[in-house]
């Protein structure tokens, strides 16, 4: 699958990534606890699209996998099938931690901008 550009792994990437970004996140939250606002001003929009970036990416997974397979000429693979059997293969707190990311990413993002607002 890695040859038509499919890969189910976290990259080393990816981990950073969300290491990074959680770290940024704790490093707002201490700013705002000192009453700087500024940065989450700033950064809570962009984590907010981000978020809606890649969840979006992920509930319509199957889409673009079919697409990718097209592309590389290989139509004729049930990709709903294979993204199934991908998900089958997670473990089984992996759904939840989707779940919760989306909420505290997207849903946690809104608050914290409304509670600046009206702060």
């Amino acid at each position: 699958m890695t040859k038509h550009g499919l890969d189910f792994t976290a990259s080393t990437t990816s981990v950073t990534a969300s290491v990074a970004i959680a770290a940024g996140l704790a490093t707002l939250a201490v700013l705002n606890l000192f009453d700087q606002p500024m940065l989450t001003w700033i950064l809570q929009p962009i984590l907010l699209i981000a978020g809606g970036f890649v969840t979006a990416s992920q509930v319509f997974v199957v889409r673009y996998v079919e697409a990718a397979l097209r592309k590389s000429g290989t139509a004729d693979i049930d990709a709903k099938s294979l993204i199934g059997a991908a998900k089958a293969a997670f473990p089984g707190w992996f759904h939840p931690l989707v779940l919760a990311r989306f909420l505290l990413t997207t849903a946690g993002s809104l608050v914290i901008l409304l509670l600046l607002a009206v702060s």
